[in-house]
């Protein structure tokens, strides 16, 4: 009975598997990044928002209305975001052009 009990315990330990932990670490990172993506984006689209919003609020009729289209295109480009969250080449892809954007208000062109 003994040797049985042993050979299972040899038959368990024979079957143990290592696996490292860095491909779960990095594919979570992943998704960390893609969603830093997607939350990045919606920030960065609803501050645009709100200085439409501010424009919209405008005495000036050539301001505000230029506020009233812009408003109505930034709607539409949340909603697309929204609709492609799940996309990873479409987010990283307006990751990129939002980064770009935000270089060239800050002055620095790449």
């Amino acid at each position: 009975m003994k040797n049985k009990i042993e050979e299972k315990n040899d038959f368990k330990e024979s079957m143990k598997v290592e696996v490292s932990p860095e491909p779960v670490v990095t594919i979570m990172e992943n998704k960390e990044k893609e969603a830093g993506h997607f939350h990045g984006i919606i920030k960065y689209l609803e501050d645009k928002r709100r200085s439409i919003y501010v424009n919209m609020q405008s005495s000036n009729y050539k301001v505000q209305a230029k506020g009233i289209s812009q408003w109505d295109k930034m709607e539409a480009l949340i909603g697309k975001v929204n609709e492609n969250r799940d996309n990873k080449e479409y987010l990283n892809q307006l990751h990129e052009k939002i980064l770009h954007l935000q270089e060239l208000e800050n002055g620095m062109d790449r």
